[in-house]
C-alpha cells in the first residue's frame, strides 16, 4: 500500500472518530441527569432521659406444700378472688401429664372447628386468603412488640387458618382420625390434675408468676410525699431475698406508678395531668402512654416526678428499675435530604418527578437535621409532596413543567 493510499485511511479514521466524539458531546449537552430520592415518613424527639422506679401495690401469692408448681394462667391476667391461679403436683410426672393435657385439650378444640366448618362447606378461598394476610399482620405487630402471648394467639390462630387452606387446595383432611387420637390421648392423662393442690387467689388483680423483691418498696398511698433523697435511694436499692414459699404475686389495682427524679431545668416543660409518651429502650416493654401524677418536693435543683398508667401486658408487669425516655415533643413529616430544598420567587419547596415530568411543590420544614429536614405533611391541597414522591436532589435547568428524558 503507498503512502497517499496510508494517508486516506488514517484521515478516515480520524474523520469517524470527530465525528463520534462530536454526536457524544451533542448528546451530553442535551442530556441532563435528574437524580431523585424518595420522600419518607419518619419522625424526630426531644427526650427527657430518666432512671426510673415502677411502683405498684402487689402481694405475695405463697404456697408451703411440696412439690412441682405450673401456673394455669398467663403472667398480667386479670383473676378474681378465689380463682386458682396455679397446681401443686407431687412429682414431675404429673406435672409433664398436666401440660400435656392442656395442650392436648387444646389441640382437641382446634380440630373439632375445623371439622365443624368443613362439614358446613364454610370454606372460602378468597377470605380464607384475606384472613391469613390480616393474622399473619397481626402476628408480626405481635413479634416487634414481643408479647409473647399474643404471638402465641396470633401463632396459634395462623395455623388453623393454613389448615383450611391446606383442606381447599387437597381436599379434606382426616380429622376424625386426629380428633379420636386426639381424645385417647387426653384419656391416659386426663386426672392428673385430680392428684394435685390448687393455688387459689385471695384477692383479684393481674397475676405475674414470678417475685423479684422490690414488691411494695415504695407504697403507691403516699407516693406524692417521696422526697429526692428517698427516690435516689430507691433506684439504688439491692433487691431483698424472696421467701421461698412465693411462687408469684397480684398486681392489685389497675393504676401502677412511674417515680423518677428530674432536673428542675426541665420541669418546666412538663405540666401535671398531662399525657406523655413513655419509652423503655433497654426492655420489650416499648413504648407507652402516662398521665403526670405530679411533680414537687424539690430540693438542690431536683424533684420527684411520678407517671400514671394502666396499661397492663407481661413486659409492663416485669419492669422495675429501668431506664427510660419521656417524650417531651415530637415532630412527625416527610424526610428530605437538604439538597432538594429549592427557593422559588421567595417560596421553598423541592421538585418532584414523576414519570418525565418536572413539578415544583411548595414545602413547610418543621425541623432541621444535619442533613436533611422534616417537612409539615399537607392533607388539605392536592398538589402537594406525598409519601414515596420522587423528590429531585441534582439536576441542570431544572423547572416546573419541564420534560426530562
Amino acid at each position: 500500500m503507498n503512502t497517499k493510499a496510508i494517508f486516506r485511511v488514517v484521515a478516515a479514521i480520524v474523520a469517524i472518530f470527530v465525528v463520534a466524539q462530536f454526536i457524544h458531546t451533542v448528546i451530553k449537552v442535551n442530556y441532563e441527569e435528574v437524580r431523585t430520592e424518595v420522600v419518607v415518613d419518619t419522625s424526630v424527639s426531644d427526650t427527657l432521659d430518666m432512671k426510673v422506679f415502677v411502683a405498684r401495690e402487689e402481694s405475695y401469692i405463697t404456697n408451703d406444700a411440696q412439690g412441682i408448681d405450673v401456673a394455669v394462667v398467663e403472667d398480667a391476667s386479670m383473676v378474681a378472688n378465689g380463682d386458682v391461679v396455679a397446681y401443686i403436683f407431687s412429682d414431675n410426672t404429673d406435672a409433664a401429664n398436666y401440660v400435656k393435657s392442656v395442650e392436648l385439650e387444646e389441640a382437641l378444640e382446634r380440630y373439632e372447628k375445623i371439622n365443624y366448618n368443613q362439614s358446613l362447606g364454610e370454606f372460602d378461598a378468597a377470605e380464607l386468603e384475606d384472613d391469613l394476610q390480616k393474622l399473619f399482620t397481626k402476628y408480626l405487630n405481635a413479634s416487634d412488640a414481643g408479647v409473647v402471648s399474643a404471638i402465641e394467639e396470633a401463632s396459634d390462630n395462623l395455623r388453623d387458618k393454613l389448615t383450611s387452606k391446606d383442606i381447599i387446595l387437597n381436599g379434606e383432611m382426616e380429622l376424625d382420625t386426629k380428633i379420636a387420637n386426639t381424645k385417647g390421648s387426653l384419656e391416659k392423662i386426663k386426672n392428673s390434675a385430680e392428684n394435685s393442690k390448687k393455688i387459689i387467689t385471695s384477692d383479684s388483680g393481674y397475676f405475674v408468676s414470678n417475685a423479684d423483691g422490690y414488691e411494695n418498696l415504695l407504697s403507691t398511698e403516699n407516693l406524692e410525699e417521696l422526697t429526692v433523697e428517698q427516690v435516689e435511694s430507691t433506684l439504688n436499692a439491692k433487691p431483698k431475698n424472696v421467701p421461698e414459699n412465693v411462687m408469684g404475686k397480684l398486681i392489685i389495682g389497675f393504676n401502677w406508678y412511674i417515680v423518677a427524679v428530674v432536673d428542675n431545668i426541665d420541669v418546666g416543660t412538663i405540666s401535671e395531668g398531662s399525657k406523655y409518651k413513655i419509652r423503655f429502650p433497654d426492655s420489650t416493654a416499648g413504648e407507652i402512654t402516662a398521665e403526670v401524677e405530679s411533680i414537687g418536693n424539690s430540693k438542690n435543683g431536683k424533684s420527684v416526678l411520678i407517671l400514671k398508667s394502666n396499661l397492663m401486658n407481661e413486659n409492663l408487669a416485669n419492669l422495675r428499675i429501668e431506664n427510660a425516655q419521656l417524650v417531651l415533643r415530637e415532630k412527625n413529616g416527610f424526610k428530605v435530604s437538604k439538597e432538594a430544598i429549592r427557593e422559588v420567587n421567595g417560596v421553598k419547596g423541592v421538585y418532584i418527578r414523576r414519570g418525565n415530568l418536572i413539578n415544583f411543590r411548595k414545602v413547610e420544614i418543621i425541623y432541621t437535621g444535619e442533613d436533611y429536614v422534616i417537612v409539615k405533611k399537607d392533607t388539605e391541597s392536592t398538589e402537594v409532596l406525598k409519601l414515596y414522591d420522587s423528590v429531585v436532589v441534582r439536576g441542570k435547568d431544572i423547572y416546573d413543567g419541564k420534560v426530562v428524558r
